[in-house]
C-alpha cells in the first residue's frame, strides 16, 4: 500500500508496473518537438506575410508568443517528469 500511496514516480515500482508513464513522457517529448517545428513555421509564415502586409504579419506575434508559452510549459511538465 505504500508504493501505491508514493505514485508511480517514486522510485518503488518495477519498470514493467509503470509502462504507461514512461509512454505519456514520450508523448509530451513528441508534442514538445511538435510545438517547436510549429514555432518555426509560424515564424517563417511572418516573414512570407511580412512581405505582403505588415499588419497581417504583425496578428503572427501574439500567437508566436502564445507557442513560446505553451513550449515553455510543456517542456517544464517533461523535464519534471522524465
Amino acid at each position: 500500500i505504500s508504493a501505491l500511496a508514493a505514485g508511480p514516480h517514486s522510485g518503488r515500482w518495477p519498470p514493467h508496473q509503470r509502462p504507461l508513464g514512461t509512454a505519456i513522457c514520450r508523448l509530451r517529448l513528441l508534442a514538445l518537438i511538435w510545438l517547436f517545428l510549429l514555432l518555426l513555421i509560424v515564424i517563417l509564415m511572418y516573414f512570407a506575410f511580412d512581405k505582403i502586409s505588415h499588419g497581417a504579419a504583425y496578428l503572427q506575434i501574439p500567437y508566436v508568443l502564445w507557442l513560446c508559452f505553451a513550449a515553455y510549459l510543456n517542456f517544464g511538465t517533461w523535464f519534471l517528469n522524465r
